[in-house]
């Protein structure tokens, strides 16, 4: 019975033997090659906080264009939207009366021309008169010494004498104000002829009418507005800046417009800012120099992006080192030679990079071929980029 179990335990342990042999033996599979990854170091940087504000563009120079001188208009020779030349002929007045007061100054200036002239005349008779009667009037005293004529003679002679010096000043005086008639007189036919030329009233500059206000037949004041022109290429935004971020606004700065009628965006210069803050919308108002373009025009609608303050330090990240999956989005990052995701929350665009709001804190390194890696997998870093610099 025991020779039997004996036998038995040999024949098992052989046939396990067999078996153990005639299995083949499992190779351990070699580790893959490292993938060559493209870095960059993740770096905080300042971000800059912008302020958008709106405006309405303006011309540089605007001008109400009206009459120096009460009068009906005859003719307005333009209208709205007319491009005008500086000189040019805009509108007629009624300037009858003015020619009427002009022709009367000629008139009384031709006047007193003659009357001068006749004093002239005067003065030199009444001349001629007084160097008569003084050699007159030297004989006689000659005379009167030699007793040679009498004292009546001689009296009769001095008082001759006198009234043809007395002529002379007298002619004299009326020549002066004859004179000063006719300075008198030249300074009407001046002023006539200025008011004359005020019932052509002519552009001021180069530019486009605006506004027509008033029609022919219509009295023109003084002061009322008959056309406005604004001042041809040349224009500027004047935009509602808050007042707590009038600090971060420099003169000369050199800022981005977008005029919504127009494609592209301008380049502005900011030229004034004015000092007095609206009490209502807390807002000054901010004056930036537009270029000259085409399709400008007073009046648009457009918007600043005026910046410059600090908003403190964020993170930011390539899009192309972002992963995508449904509503999930991730990236990799380098530890100790192996790739490993990182799920992250992350916010606006600017550029080309998102600001990481959650899952990076600074100082990793971030694969930008993020395609070829997989989480856990061996990398090599072949190039590392620094992060973008405040």
């Amino acid at each position: 019975m025991r020779n039997s179990k004996a036998t038995l335990i040999l024949l098992l342990a052989a046939a396990l033997g067999a078996c153990t042999a005639d299995e083949p033996t499992t190779a351990v599979e070699p580790q893959s090659e490292p993938v060559a990854v493209r870095v960059e170091k993740i770096q905080a940087t300042e971000q800059a906080s912008f302020h958008e504000a709106i405006g309405t563009v303006r011309a540089e120079s605007s001008a109400q264009i009206s009459s120096r001188i009460p009068s009906h208009i005859r003719e307005v020779q333009v209208d709205t939207g007319d491009r005008v030349r500086q000189g040019q002929l805009l509108v007629e007045l009624d300037d009858r009366d003015l020619v009427s007061h002009l022709d009367q100054a000629k008139a009384a200036k031709t006047e007193v021309e003659d009357a001068i002239q006749e004093a002239v005349h005067a003065l030199v008779s009444a001349r001629a008169q007084l160097e008569l009667a003084e050699l007159t009037h030297k004989r006689f005293e000659d005379l009167l010494g030699k007793k040679s004529v009498s004292q009546h003679e001689y009296d009769e002679v001095s008082a001759r004498f006198r009234g043809a010096r007395a002529a002379v000043e007298m002619a004299q005086a009326r020549k002066q104000q004859a004179e000063a008639k006719l300075l008198q007189v030249e300074a009407q036919i001046a002023s006539a002829e200025v008011s004359l030329a005020y019932a052509s009233i002519q552009a001021p500059f180069d530019g486009v009418v605006t506004e027509r206000r008033m029609d022919p037949g219509t009295l023109a004041a003084p002061g009322m507005p008959i056309l406005v022109i604004d001042q041809a290429g040349q224009f500027r935004l004047d935009a509602s800046v808050p007042e707590t971020f009038l600090s971060s606004v420099r003169m000369g700065e050199t800022v981005s417009v977008r005029i919504e009628a127009l494609a592209d965006a301008l380049k502005g210069r900011i030229a004034e800012i004015v000092p007095a803050v609206d009490p209502a919308s807390r807002t000054a108002i901010v004056k930036i120099s537009l270029p000259a373009v085409n399709g400008l025009r007073s009046g648009m609608f457009g918007r600043v992006l005026l910046g410059g303050r600090s908003g403190g330090f964020v993170l930011t990240i390539p899009e192309q080192a972002v992963v995508t999956h449904g509503q999930l989005r991730s990236v990799f990052v380098v530890e100790a030679n192996v790739a490993r995701r990182r799920m992250l929350s992350l916010g606006s665009e600017s550029s080309g990079r998102l600001t990481v709001l959650s899952g990076l804190s600074g100082g990793e390194q971030l694969v930008l071929n993020p395609a070829e890696v997989s989480d856990g997998g061996p990398v090599r870093v072949s190039e590392v980029i620094e992060g973008a610099q405040s």
